[in-house]
């Protein structure tokens, strides 16, 4: 060591408590120099001498600062009950190095479930079978249902107790997925679960994808849980209703009739999160006087009648930020290739406006003053539509939240997910906090060669 005196080194450990790791045997023995270590980095412990990795005082501060610090410790001091309580009540995990006995000491493993439910992993097997403590670490935040690998089978098998476990707050039916089949296939655990762990839907019995008072209760929760139902659930018009006042993006998993159904697309593009369109029929929706009567913004711009509907193609973005995240240089235009329906196509560029990438918004202004360069006819509504080459254009209804998005929100957007559709693709989410102080811009759509 550089540093040959006592002072000098103690000094250099309330710096930087890891030179603890290179002093001297003499100084790794001082119990001034340790302790002071021990106080600002637990695990330097085990650069300790021997001696003093037994001194009680000076593995207490160690594991109050860093609980598996327990591990340096004398094997006598991680069978001292006091100082396992001080190292569990800061990471319960501190439990896998106390002692046999300790580890089989309810009230030392409750205070380390509590602090951790990772803890009952390393519980003895009477704690694993103690009602209490399992309910204790159940009842964590963010559990995975990997915890009941550590539960005793005879608590397993207790339907009364299950119930009781799936029910618990905050995500108890989390546990779902890891229980037996049986009750996988009971209606009540089911239920209970949904409510606590929405997604423990996906888990339940097969059967029970098609029970309609659960479907009810977990698309309340979380709408997505209509991909698990069965098809029979999924053509019943009821079930869909409520999937789509929350998730206009989900019609693609309607079943039967219900693929088709105007009512239940226009319910979807009303929703919070907007309609993709999937297929054949919302291009026939797309340009009827329901949507127009909408009043979506640029999105669906009034004209005249009898009017083309107007296309835009897959948007190029030129250049790329070199932070590699995807999106546009400040500045930089974005290139559009535009579609008539009458078969002329042309391009233009959307400047940037104020923002590192243009908007939806900003897009769909564009194109309107760009069509009398290429139309005499005039237009009834326009529709922004992405798609990837060759993938087949699809128009998008967006929500007043999404108007001011950047495009890059938007690309490439997929076919709707849905058993019926190949392209599994997700679109990503808008990530908009709040809604735009104030709607999109209003355009009047001019008419007639410029």
């Amino acid at each position: 060591m550089a540093f040959v005196t006592r002072e000098e080194f103690l000094a250099k450990v309330k710096g930087f408590p890891m030179a603890l790791q290179y002093a001297k045997k003499e100084f790794k023995a001082d119990r001034e120099i340790v302790l002071t270590a021990a106080a600002l980095h637990g695990p330097v412990l085990q650069f300790a001498s021997p001696e003093l990795r037994s001194d009680e005082e000076v593995v207490r501060v160690a594991v109050k600062q860093y609980g598996t610090a327990l591990r340096f410790a004398s094997r006598d001091l991680q069978a001292n009950r006091s100082i396992v309580m001080d190292a569990v009540s800061g990471d319960g995990k501190a439990l896998k190095h106390a002692s046999d006995e300790l580890r089989s000491d309810k009230a030392v493993v409750m205070k380390a479930v509590l602090s951790d439910w990772r803890a009952l992993e390393f519980a003895g097997p009477a704690c694993k079978a103690d009602k209490e403590i399992i309910k204790a670490a159940v009842g964590h935040k963010d559990i995975t249902g990997s915890i009941i690998e550590h539960v005793s089978e005879s608590l397993l098998g207790d339907r009364r107790f299950v119930l009781e476990l799936v029910q618990l707050p905050p995500e108890g039916g989390a546990i779902l997925n890891y229980l037996n089949d049986k009750m996988k296939a009971d209606k009540e655990i089911v239920m209970a679960a949904v409510r606590t762990y929405p997604h423990a839907f996906s888990c339940a019995s097969k059967k029970l994808h098609s029970d309609e008072e659960i479907l009810l209760a977990a698309i309340k929760e979380m709408p997505e849980n209509i991909k698990f139902a069965s098809d029979e659930a999924r053509s019943k018009r009821n079930i869909m209703i409520q999937v789509l006042k929350q998730d206009g993006h989900l019609f693609g998993w309607a079943s039967g009739a219900l693929e088709d159904d105007k009512d239940l697309l226009l319910l979807g593009a009303r929703s919070e999160k907007g309609l993709c369109l999937p297929h054949g029929p919302a291009w026939d929706l797309a340009d009827s006087d329901e949507f127009q009567d909408m009043k979506m913004g640029p999105l669906a711009v009034q004209g005249e009648d009898d009017a083309p509907t107007v296309v835009v193609g897959e948007p190029k973005f030129p250049t790329k930020n070199t932070d590699g995240n995807g999106t546009d240089e400040v500045g930089k235009p974005i290139v559009c290739n535009i579609s008539l329906l009458s078969g002329a196509v042309f391009e233009c560029c959307v400047a940037e406006v104020g923002r590192p990438t243009p908007t939806l918004n900003d897009l769909a202004k564009k194109v309107i003053e760009e069509l009398p360069k290429h139309t005499e006819a005039p237009v009834k509504r326009v529709f922004i539509s992405f798609s990837k080459s060759g993938g087949g254009a699809k128009p998008v209804v967006a929500t007043p939240w999404q108007w001011q998005s950047p495009l890059s929100d938007f690309l490439p957007i997929p076919f709707v997910e849905g058993p019926n559709n190949k392209a599994k693709t997700k679109a990503p989410e808008p990530d908009i906090a709040d809604p735009p102080a104030a709607g999109p811009v209003d355009v009047e759509v001019k008419t007639g060669k410029k």
